[in-house]
């Protein structure tokens, strides 16, 4: 039996929307927490290698393993309540972290956003894939992933003018006539901000499943570990490749605030609107430009399209971010991790857009949360970890976070794009069958 017509587009880009907001709030309250280390240091008196594990370790760690049992449901359960779950749990624990006395009330308190976090990037995939026919799936998941630059911008710039002196925060705290740190207003607010979110959730429709073939609803573990197997070298290489890009841009993205506040005296909500402003810009570029990226190589008969294309832009991204840590001048040093940025973040967009294209739908969100797994245990977990180490105990002062920065970037960039480039011949074998819209350059 056919399967029934796909939805409205009005309904398709509606569920995309809804979705990009979701993401975009869960992403600010990933991220805002990096435009407030210091006051955070100052207020728990913490060392940069504990911020780098409650920023990075604490997070990444337990999304990742998460998002394994809420991946194996969303192929076969309903994504909706996967989702309004989800969003309750993370909004929550934002707040959560609001009220942190310490190390380890704020870890903890991070450990629960992140788990929260773990069920919306593999189900939202997976609702998207199936509102949309795989020739048009390239630009809805690329506007998807934009909501990471997206929410980057409101985390830096709209956190930073949050916290200005005498800006909103202030304000409020003076007509409530409370004392508490402006961080911890923030953090609060933020985990408000989930109420509404779950009420807009709560107008998506569930999408048929589809491009399951005649096997069953549900891959089991099974079959979707021996898919891996079957073409661990693909996934190997590609995969770590790509966490490798990842390591790189999340370590510097929750260190860059301090950097430019350290080495450039600037304020928080000076550095947050000079993140937002390059952010913005190099988001756009390399989120939905790597999927005209990727389309472009396709077309042009390149089977393994994906992976150049990822190739391409994390070549772009190891080159400008190293120039821009040793460049010597404010705006300059915030232009070039710009180009950086947009590099980066295109080189971990294409392979999420090539997961749902050569992956069975059964195994789609398994496979996507092992990818997640993948990149956030060693990008996000490690990145910003192993900068803060580095800062602490190999150079042992904190003004020299730039130099960490950098000696990171120039120790995981050439591996990964060796990686990327031994990714290229298992991924032809794999047979790319995707079709590019008509409508793509």
């Amino acid at each position: 039996m056919s399967d029934p017509p796909w939805p409205r587009k009005t309904i398709a880009w509606y569920t995309v929307g809804v979705l990009l907001l979701a993401y975009v709030l869960a992403y600010v309250d990933r991220l805002v927490v990096s435009l407030l280390v210091e006051p955070i240091k100052a207020d728990l008196a913490l060392s940069d290698t504990q911020i780098g594990l409650i920023v990075g370790l604490s997070f990444a760690l337990f999304y990742s393993v998460m998002g394994l049992p809420i991946a194996r449901y969303a192929d076969g359960g309903n994504r909706k309540g996967v989702l309004l779950i989800s969003a309750s749990l993370w909004s929550a624990m934002t707040a959560t972290c609001g009220f942190a006395s310490g190390f380890w009330s704020l870890f903890f308190a991070r450990v629960g956003v992140a788990v929260g976090e773990a069920g919306i990037a593999p189900t939202s995939l997976s609702v998207i894939s199936d509102n949309f026919p795989a020739e048009e799936r390239s630009r809805p998941i690329s506007i998807w992933v934009f909501g990471a630059a997206l929410a980057t911008v409101l985390a830096f710039g709209g956190g930073g003018l949050m916290l200005a002196d005498s800006g909103p925060i202030d304000q409020l705290k003076a007509w409530l006539g409370i004392e508490m740190s402006s961080w911890r207003v923030l953090l609060i607010l933020l985990g408000a901000m989930g109420i509404p979110l779950v009420l807009v959730l709560f107008t998506l429709r569930e999408p048929v499943r589809r491009d399951r073939g005649d096997g069953p609803a549900k891959a089991s573990v099974a079959q979707t570990l021996a898919f891996v197997r079957e073409h661990r070298r693909m996934f190997t290489f590609f995969f770590g490749g790509t966490a490798l890009c990842l390591l790189v841009l999340d370590g510097i993205f929750v260190w860059l605030p301090a950097y430019l506040i350290r080495s450039y005296g600037m304020s928080i909500s000076e550095a947050g609107a000079s993140i937002a402003a390059v952010s913005l810009v190099a988001g756009l570029a390399g989120t939905v430009g790597s999927g005209y990226l990727n389309d472009f190589l396709v077309r042009r008969g390149y089977s393994d399209g994906p992976v150049r294309a990822t190739l391409l832009l994390a070549l772009l991204g190891g080159i400008a971010l190293p120039l821009a840590i040793v460049a010597d001048q404010t705006w300059s040093t915030v232009a070039l991790f710009g180009v950086g940025i947009a590099g980066l973040a295109g080189a971990t967009t294409v392979p999420q857009i090539a997961m749902q294209q050569v992956v069975p739908n059964r195994m789609r969100a398994q496979i996507a949360a092992g990818y997640f797994f993948l990149v956030n245990i060693v990008g996000f977990g490690l990145g910003p970890f192993a900068i803060g180490a580095t800062t602490d105990y190999v150079f042992g002062s904190e003004v020299r976070v730039g130099d960490s920065m950098l000696v990171v970037a120039l120790v995981t960039m050439p591996i990964a794009l060796l990686l990327l480039i031994l990714a290229c011949r298992p991924f032809r074998r794999l047979g790319f069958t995707y079709l590019p819209s008509a409508g793509t350059p």
